[in-house]
């Protein structure tokens, strides 16, 4: 298992490297990789599990390890034209809040 494991990486990245372009981030690299994988699901389901879990990957690296944080970001949202869209309820926010410590 070990052995397909490593072979899918690197086979990921041969498909991936001629996407490349000088400057790109490594959330955009995450990103190509996890699509690439999307679009070889067609060849085997495995391909989805692997895309799946570089897309988590790349979620946790880019979130905040401060709940209290991730709640206030969502709590401030604002839309495309600067609208608030708050994608938290003002009540579960003020819970978060008072007991972001023990939570």
């Amino acid at each position: 298992m070990l052995l397909s494991l490593k072979f899918l990486m690197v086979y990921i990245q041969v498909r991936s490297y001629w996407l490349i372009f000088k400057g790109i981030t490594t959330t955009e690299l995450d990103n190509l990789a996890a699509e690439t994988c999307a679009y070889m699901t067609i060849i085997h389901p495995v391909y989805s599990n692997l895309a799946a879990r570089i897309t988590i990957s790349n979620l946790h690296k880019m979130t905040s390890d401060s709940f209290l944080e991730v709640v206030e970001t969502m709590r401030n949202y604002k839309d495309k034209v600067g609208r608030d869209a708050p994608l938290i309820a003002e009540d579960v926010y003020e819970v978060v809040k008072k007991h972001h410590e023990a939570i």
